[in-house]
C-alpha cells in the first residue's frame, strides 16, 4: 500500500522537529548555555518541561521506527529475500528502538549512555544489512539506485558516529583533526574507540555492584 511509504517520512519530519523543539524550548528556559558550548540533545532534556517534550517525542519514534521494521521485514520476506540476515535486521531493529527507550527514560547516566550507544550501533548495523539485502535482492531493477545512495548514507552515518565519539576523547586534545591524522594514527584511534566503549560498559555493570 502506498500510504505506507508516508510512515518513514512522518518519522523523519516530526522526529526532527520534535528534537529542535526540545533545542528550543532548553534554549528559551536558559537551560544550556550556548556561549560556552554546543550541547547535545540529552543535556538539553534535563530538566522539565523540555525532559517531558523529549521522552514523548523518543517515545514517538521508538513506535513509528518499530512499524517502519516491521513493515521492511515483510516486504523482504515477500520479495523472495528471507533468510537469516532478514531475521538479524528485525533483531538490530528492536535492540535500537529499545535502546532508545532506555535513553530517553533514564536519566541515570549510565543507563542513559548505554542506551544511547546500543540504539545507535544497532541502527548502523541494521541499515548496513539494509544495503546488503538491497544489493542481494535487486527486485526492482529499475530503482539501480537505490543501493549507491543507501551505502553513502551509511558510510556517512557511520564517520559521523566515530567522529562523535573521536570528539569526546583526549586523543583529539594533543592532535589535529585532518585526513592524515584517520590514516597515519589509525591503531591509536581505534584503541581509542575500544577504551570508549569498554569504559562505557565497566561504569554500567559498576551500577549494579
Amino acid at each position: 500500500m502506498w500510504l505506507l511509504a508516508l510512515v518513514p517520512i512522518c518519522l523523519a519530519v516530526f522526529g526532527s522537529t520534535g528534537i529542535w523543539t526540545v533545542f528550543a524550548v532548553s534554549v528559551m528556559n536558559n537551560s544550556v548555555n550556548l556561549t560556552h558550548i554546543f550541547p547535545y540533545i540529552s543535556d538539553c532534556a534535563w530538566y522539565p518541561p523540555q525532559k517531558c517534550l523529549f521522552t514523548l517525542i523518543c517515545s514517538f519514534i521508538t513506535i513509528t521506527a518499530l512499524w517502519i521494521g516491521m513493515i521492511q521485514f515483510q516486504q523482504v520476506k515477500q520479495l523472495g529475500n528471507h533468510g537469516r540476515v532478514n531475521n538479524a535486521t528485525a533483531v538490530m531493529g528492536f535492540l535500537s528502538c529499545g535502546g532508545l527507550s532506555v535513553c530517553s527514560n533514564f536519566q541515570v547516566s549510565e543507563f542513559h549512555l548505554v542506551g544511547a550507544l546500543v540504539s545507535f550501533v544497532s541502527a548502523l548495523a541494521y541499515f548496513w544489512m539494509q544495503v546488503y539485502l538491497t544489493y542481494q535482492g535487486q527486485s526492482f531493477p529499475e530503482r539501480s539506485w537505490m543501493g549507491p545512495l543507501r551505502a553513502l548514507c551509511c558510510t556517512i552515518a557511520t564517520l559521523l558516529g566515530i567522529a562523535c565519539i573521536l570528539s569526546t576523547s583526549s586523543l583529539v586534545q594533543y592532535y589535529a583533526f585532518t585526513p592524515a591524522f584517520f590514516f597515519l594514527r589509525w591503531p591509536k584511534i581505534l584503541k581509542c574507540i575500544m577504551n570508549q566503549f569498554f569504559s562505557l560498559f565497566h561504569s554500567f555493570f559498576q551500577f549494579f555492584c
